[in-house]
């Protein structure tokens, strides 16, 4: 029905806001190339969606934004991958200082 667009619009969000999370200094460059390449992900699909690009998908997005399951998916895929992204690397730095103590006896 969607044509893969749920799928590929988690992968945006999923990918940007992951390189927000693990990216330690943020600038205005930085800020700039994250939220506007989300801004034109939405520019893209809307043009697709509103017919001024031809495509198949011609009503997805205003028909995509009503579900409510489109947003708690997204929040859930979002929220499980970054948690388990933190978790590993809390893991990883418990396991490195472990390992300095080790080095250290």
């Amino acid at each position: 029905m969607f044509n893969g667009t749920f799928v590929v619009m988690a992968i945006v969000l999923l990918v940007n806001f992951k390189i927000m999370v693990n990216q330690y200094e943020h600038t205005w460059i930085s800020h700039f190339w994250i939220w506007g390449s989300m801004l034109w992900f939405y520019a893209f699909f809307g043009a697709e969606s509103m017919g001024y690009l031809p495509s198949e998908l011609q009503g997805m997005l205003p028909l995509m934004m009503t579900f409510t399951s489109t947003y708690l998916l997204l929040i859930l895929m979002i929220a499980g991958f970054l948690l388990v992204d933190h978790g590993m690397l809390l893991l990883e730095n418990w396991y490195d200082s472990k390992i300095e103590m080790q080095d250290r006896i």
